[in-house]
């Protein structure tokens, strides 16, 4: 049998030697061999029970919780622990798809609104977008905390273009209450503080219908206050879906 110094089977497993001493400690990792001077030795075969409690360690587990894992008796248990270490992982891996969606919008946003500026409108194809929608109240602040990344409001009514009508954030398919329709859309971007949103609505409505027919509602997407780094100030979003 072969036997590694503790330095050398902490390279072989990618570990340090202070975590081989921790584990020792917790009572997870024993040496196969001490000798009277001090000196720990590791057999190969033992970097199968390191690469185990590195795989916990990942996904979240303490020392104590692998320490009772390995305690275990009955596979039946140690089966349901790891499926519950699978959920646990499926559910990170979709938290983290979650976030890499929304990092790529907001990137996507930034970008367009550097290249296009304030003011100025642009014209895009958009696929169908899913939103839960629920009707416009009084003294409703929205925020991504609890709208998600994307939100916003609708104005249904060109004659009374200051007045919102609903408010919209993205959702699921099976979520959803409204599809906002696949098409051609004019939209532009304008800073404002939350004060001046309703009564700009009226200009807002001239811009876009100077670009093109446009049909209800306006989409006033709120963009972002922290790319701007004023809390007092909101980069809008102003589109609506160009007639055929």
């Amino acid at each position: 049998m072969d036997y590694f110094t503790s330095g050398r089977f902490a390279k072989i497993c990618s570990v340090t030697k202070k975590a081989l001493y921790h584990y020792e400690k917790k009572g997870l990792l024993k040496p196969t061999l001490i000798r009277e001077n001090g000196y720990r030795y590791y057999t190969l075969e033992q970097a199968d029970r390191v690469a185990t409690i590195r795989l916990l360690e990942g996904l979240g587990s303490s020392l104590d919780e692998i320490q009772a894992f390995f305690a275990l008796t009955s596979l039946a248990e140690k089966d349901a622990y790891l499926h519950e270490q699978q959920a646990q992982v499926k559910e990170k891996l979709e938290l983290f798809q979650k976030m890499a969606e929304n990092l790529h919008f907001l990137d996507q946003k930034l970008h367009d609104y550097q290249k296009l500026g304030e003011g100025e409108a642009g014209h895009e194809q958009l696929p169908a977008e899913y939103y839960y929608v629920t009707a416009f109240q009084h003294n409703v602040i929205l925020n991504p905390t609890t709208s998600g990344i994307k939100y916003g409001a609708l104005v249904d009514d060109f004659a009374k273009p200051e007045k919102i009508s609903r408010f919209f954030k993205a959702t699921d398919p099976k979520s959803s209450n409204y599809v906002k329709p696949a098409g051609h859309y004019v939209y532009f971007y304008q800073t404002l503080t939350n004060d001046e949103i309703p009564a700009y609505g009226a200009k807002a409505l001239t811009i876009l219908q100077q670009q093109a027919k446009i049909v209800p509602p306006i989409y006033q997407e709120d963009f972002s206050s922290a790319v701007l780094n004023q809390d007092d100030l909101i980069i809008m979003k102003f589109s609506a879906l160009v007639a055929d």
